[in-house]
């Protein structure tokens, strides 16, 4: 039977689709797929019948298999042919099951063949998490039915259990037309949107509390509007009270002018039945009785012709413990008006309380008495709402309210565009354009620049190096990387957010006005970009790091995963000319302009002469002086010395002057003025602040002590660059791990690297991930072996905290000390601390 290997909520952009979409990878034996397709393709009633047993769902076939994907290969055997058929009953498969759980799914998709016989699915949804929920019941459907003549009563019953959780699901996330329409203006209009009641915001699994569901923010950074339905956020609590409670809404509006229904000024929701109705007397029949506070249950009682009618709406309204409010009912229809900045833009007349099932009906706003538009206008203004819904009574809405005794019956905050939906309209469009454009006029953006860095190495660095530089211009920068999310200097959240989880929450901050994100290989494939594009984009080097992990299996896989990264990129694509995968990316660039950066002058990229749409940053010696210049059309033009960069250690950290290269590069592209990239370059040290984990220098103890992150292998191999290009003297100790999910190949190359660069080795078990406790430092420790190293200079750890005081016990005065942890920064510092105070620096 066909086999679910894997399954992907995307929720950006990715190498599978331009959208949010769900990702299915397959496996299916030929002849397997031969009886699958066959099967189905005479009988789907039993599939659909399935459905209906376990979920009381029915939906009859939409189209043949045949024309459910958009692209598909049959090139190839007759076994290849029928697993495509497979594949694409599958595909048929997940769509009714998404719609047994009340999700519509289009019936686009795009199937994928690999070598290796395996498929990939890639289907289109606004709601990915849920999509790929529904295909891992569907691939478990199908495979009951194929191999069983019935399903029992158990197996029904658990899949209705598991539809009915999908289904649950679909609702709690289910947008309104109101919501629907806005989204869909916005990709229309092209205005980014962020997503509050979804991942990462909330865990993909859970669902959006109260407060987030339906939240949007339409637009990056400071040209961010956020929005909750139609309602502009943030509304002050203040407000929120006033419109909820109808006592002080009606005085605030006939404070300002506003005609609204007669009410008793005596009457307070203190009252009795007896007060009630001398209330109502006083104001005259008939009358309108309702909930004080709009958050109670229950909703007007009108229409009241005398006492006994009040009494007994009285008596409903105290058996759910409801504060009153009374007031004279006002003769004519009413209607509802949408009120955007000072402009009535739509008008519906609705169906009275006591008639239901009756539609909205639009109304030309032309119909409307222009002194009619002045009072409603005004009464949205009261509160200081952009978008308001005002709600009016009137017997003839082409005269004022005064001379027809009409009155502004309410005020809502969150109106409900679904009502002015135009006749021919599924969606109220025409009121969510008129809503949008009020936010975004035109020329007015919605974007923020976005700088992109990926690559096998260098690329936390890079963006804290271009952050700073980008700071120097008096900008306010968003950075999400491996150290957190960040806004200025401030550190907003800790944790690993270099993929689309730290995008989503920079671009959603309303302080950012200039974005710069690192983006890993690990979660582009898992979910996706966090942007559509971004104004520039970096490629450091690909390097046979993470290979083996999420179907990434080559060089060439890992240049196809992060050249989307470039090809995303609008103004300026940046890659390293030494590396010919990087250079074949610019095959996919879309961008107006090429950098290249190269260590080495005379590299075959840098040959040609360079045009307008060109520039390179290369390393050079000058005078005896190693600098970063620039090459453009104009000549070559030198920028900064290394020595005046102080995470370049003089030179000896030649990754660094390489990240400071790609930081000039970009900067340079996005036209940052040379002298904002010298002091940003001058200005970054190699601190726990400035580049956290990064070569960080130690020196309350007696002997030297440096801290970096590693990690991977390139990591690994700058790093014991850097210590021999630097030469101490004494005794060089390092401390280090390995990752669990590497190859063992690679893990052995980190280890046989150091061999040749350090004399004492402390290996702690780092990050398990899959293997053995221990396992990776004994790995480590054979590897060692192999190269010389001596058994006496080698300890095995479990753990980091281990490793560091075995490092200190073992470290003498005038000695070179290496740390390498991915994580827990503070916590080694705090244990160097500790033995600083208990030996005094001396050395």
């Amino acid at each position: 039977m066909m086999k679910l290997v894997r399954a992907r909520s995307l929720f950006g952009c990715s190498q599978y689709h331009s959208g949010p979409a769900a990702y299915f990878l397959l496996t299916c034996r030929s002849d397997e797929a031969i009886a699958l397709s066959t099967w189905c393709a005479q009988d789907w009633g039993r599939f659909d019948a399935l459905l209906q047993q376990a979920a009381g769902f029915h939906q009859p076939v939409s189209q043949p298999v045949s024309q459910l994907v958009s692209k598909i290969s049959t090139a190839g055997s007759p076994g290849e042919i029928s697993r495509c058929g497979a594949c694409a009953t599958l595909a048929e498969a997940i769509r009714r099951t998404a719609a047994a759980a009340g999700l519509a799914v289009g019936p686009a998709c795009h199937l994928a063949q690999l070598g290796d016989g395996g498929y990939e699915l890639t289907i289109p949804s606004e709601e990915p998490e849920i999509l790929a929920a529904a295909g891992a019941i569907a691939v478990d459907g199908l495979g009951r039915l194929c191999s069983l003549a019935t399903v029992s009563v158990e197996e029904a019953r658990e899949l209705r259990e598991r539809l009915l959780e999908l289904r649950r699901r679909v609702e709690v996330h289910r947008r309104s037309p109101t919501e629907a329409a806005i989204l869909a203006v916005a990709r229309e209009r092209g205005v980014p949107v962020v997503r509050f009641d979804r991942w990462p915001f909330i865990t993909e699994e859970a669902d959006p509390p109260e407060d987030r569901r339906g939240q949007i923010q339409l637009g990056q950074g400071v040209y961010g509007r956020r929005l909750r339905g139609a309602a502009i956020l943030p509304i002050a609590a203040a407000t929120r009270e006033q419109l909820g409670d109808r006592v002080a809404m009606h005085r605030a509006l006939r404070a300002a002018g506003v005609p609204v229904p007669t009410r008793d000024p005596e009457f307070t929701n203190l009252n009795t039945v007896r007060r009630t109705i001398r209330a109502a007397e006083r104001i005259g029949y008939p009358a309108v009785l309702k909930p004080r506070y709009r958050r109670q249950p229950g909703g007007a009682a009108i229409n009241l012709p005398g006492p006994e009618a009040v009494a007994t709406a009285y008596a409903t309204a105290s058996r759910n413990d409801m504060h009153v409010v009374i007031e004279r009912q006002v003769a004519g229809w009413p209607y509802k008006i949408l009120v955007i900045g000072r402009e009535v833009v739509a008008v519906a007349q609705v169906a009275p309380p006591d008639a239901p099932g009756a539609c909205a009906q639009p109304v030309p706003v032309a119909a409307l008495a222009p002194e009619l538009i002045g009072v409603v206008i005004r009464a949205a203004q009261v509160f200081g709402l952009e978008v308001a819904q005002v709600g009016i009574v009137s017997s003839d809405p082409a005269a004022p309210l005064e001379r027809s005794d009409g009155a502004v019956i309410g005020v809502d905050f969150e109106p409900d565009l679904g009502l002015y939906r135009a006749d021919h309209e599924r969606l109220p469009l025409r009121a969510a354009r008129r809503l949008v454009s009020h936010l975004f006029p035109d020329g007015r953006p919605s974007r923020v620049p976005i700088v992109a860095v990926t690559g096998s190495a260098g690329k936390t660095t890079s963006c804290r190096m271009v952050g700073r530089i980008l700071e120097e211009t008096g900008r306010t920068v968003g950075l999400a990387c491996t150290d957190g999310v960040y806004v200025g200097r401030i550190l907003v959240k800790a944790g690993i957010f270099s993929g689309i989880s730290g995008a989503l929450q920079v671009l959603s901050d309303s302080r950012v006005q200039v974005a710069v994100l690192e983006v890993s290989r690990g979660t582009l494939i898992e979910k996706g970009l966090g942007y559509e594009w971004a104004t520039a984009a970096a490629c450091t080097k690909v390097q046979p790091e993470h290979l083996g992990l999420n179907g990434v299996e080559t060089l060439s896989d890992m240049a196809r995963v992060k050249g989307l990264v470039i090809e995303r990129a609008s103004a300026v694509a940046v890659v390293n000319a030494q590396d010919p995968l990087c250079m074949q990316m610019l095959g996919r660039a879309r961008a107006d302009r090429i950098a290249l950066v190269s260590a080495d002058p005379h590299a075959d990229a840098l040959q040609q002469p360079l045009d307008a749409g060109r520039l390179a940053v290369v390393l050079e010696v000058v005078a005896e002086q190693a600098q970063i210049r620039l090459w453009d059309q104009a000549g070559k033009h030198s920028l900064i010395r290394v020595d005046e960069i102080p995470t370049a250690w003089g030179g000896a950290a030649a990754h660094n002057v390489e990240n400071a290269m790609f930081a000039v590069a970009i900067s340079a592209g996005l036209g940052v003025p040379h002298e904002a990239i010298r002091r940003g370059l001058r200005g970054f040290q190699s601190s726990p602040e400035d580049s956290p984990n990064r070569l960080n220098s130690y020196h309350r103890l007696p002997f030297a002590v440096i801290l970096d992150r590693a990690g991977t292998t390139p990591g690994y191999q700058a790093l014991a660059d850097f210590v021999d290009r630097l030469a101490p003297a004494g005794r060089k100790l390092v401390g280090f791990f390995g990752t669990g999910d590497r190859r063992d190949q690679d893990l052995r190359a980190v280890a046989a690297r150091l061999a040749n660069s350090f004399d004492y080795f402390v290996c702690f078990d780092g990050s398990i991930r899959g293997r053995r406790p221990m396992e990776v430092p004994e790995l480590m420790r054979a590897t060692l072996l192999e190269n010389g190293v001596a058994d006496a200079d080698i300890v095995l750890c479990t753990d980091l905290q281990e490793a560091v005081q075995c490092l200190l016990a073992s470290a003498k005065p005038g000695e070179f000390v290496v740390i390498t942890s991915g994580t827990g920064l503070r916590e080694v510092l705090g244990w160097l601390d500790q033995a600083a105070e208990r030996a005094p620096a001396g050395g």
